[in-house]
């Protein structure tokens, strides 16, 4: 499979078709003592008028917000510094926060990780871009299965994505529908690296998600040391939800039992309804990223090479 450059369009700052926007970058913050006189100089809270309210949680809040000197908007995810306790957790901010400074250098247009951060006496601050398209998830939450041209389209970008953070011996461990952008072109962008971290990091114990299990492969689920495979894991349930409009495993009433999920996750093999006509091809590339052995799943240049992306 060849994957060509694409053109993209900047995120749009005019129209607001969503009001959901990706709430997993709250870990992408500073710690203290690590702001550069840059950010000081240039960035503050003050640099930006909140407009509105987008979620709001006992330990955070998600706004929208323009910029005052350039007019565009944004979002801006605050975190109380009260509410960041264990040591763990400081942790995974600045791993977060220096793997997001190494994807910016990327500048690769299937990645969007924060723009900014700064903090105040009181909060962390992290500023993304503001993509009026919404997530993946709202897309097949409300259109159902997205047919099977714009599941490759967008399965090709992801993948574009993944490939260059694998490249660059990153592991985004949350790879879900939620953490998809689409802008208002069209085209896609992964999000959400609050839990991205370099491969050779991948402690379990530094990397849980508050996922439940549904996106998290075995290997996490169980606690076991694991790599950048467990990005596969994710792509194929993307695909697999872009196809279907439904998870490979979870049904909607499994998630308010995590253990139950689990087991599912663990044990249950993958099933293709037969209402959808999917191809073997697109069967059989999902089945292999979704491999419980973790040594057995494929890899980025696997999924390239697969017969999927020559047939669609």
């Amino acid at each position: 499979m060849v994957i060509t450059p694409k053109v993209r369009q900047p995120p749009s700052h005019a129209i607001i078709r969503s009001s959901k926007v990706d709430v997993s970058l709250c870990l992408l913050c500073v710690l203290p003592g690590s702001l550069t006189r840059r950010s000081l100089q240039f960035i503050e809270k003050e640099s930006f008028k909140l407009l509105h309210v987008l979620s709001d949680d006992a330990m955070s809040s998600i706004h929208l917000c323009r910029k005052r000197d350039t007019f565009k908007l944004y979002t801006i995810k605050t975190i109380h510094k009260d509410r960041v306790t264990t040591a763990t957790h400081f942790h995974q901010i600045e791993t977060a926060r220096e793997t997001s400074e190494q994807i910016r250098a990327l500048k690769n247009p299937f990645l969007a990780p924060f723009l900014w951060t700064f903090q105040d006496e009181s909060s962390f601050y992290s500023i993304s871009d503001f993509y009026a398209g919404g997530t993946l998830a709202e897309h097949i939450q409300r259109e159902g299965p997205i047919g099977s041209d714009r599941a490759y389209f967008f399965a090709k970008e992801i993948l574009a994505g993944l490939s260059a953070l694998h490249d660059e011996g990153i592991v985004h461990h949350d790879i879900r529908p939620e953490n998809v952008m689409i802008d208002v072109s069209g085209h896609v962008a992964i999000t959400g690296f609050s839990y991205a971290g370099p491969v050779h990091h991948c402690d379990p114990v530094l990397f849980q998600t508050p996922d439940k299990g549904s996106y998290q492969p075995p290997e996490v689920l169980l606690g076991w040391a694991h790599d950048s495979k467990v990005d596969i894991w994710g792509f194929g349930v993307v695909l697999y939800m872009m196809l279907f409009a439904s998870h490979p495993f979870v049904t909607k009433h499994d998630h308010d039992n995590s253990a139950v999920l689990q087991t599912k996750v663990i044990h249950c093999p993958v099933s293709f309804s037969t209402s959808r006509s999917v191809s073997w091809a697109a069967q059989d590339l999902i089945s292999q990223c979704l491999q419980r052995n973790s040594a057995l799943r494929y890899g980025v240049k696997d999924i390239k090479a697969h017969i999927y992306f020559c047939t669609v």
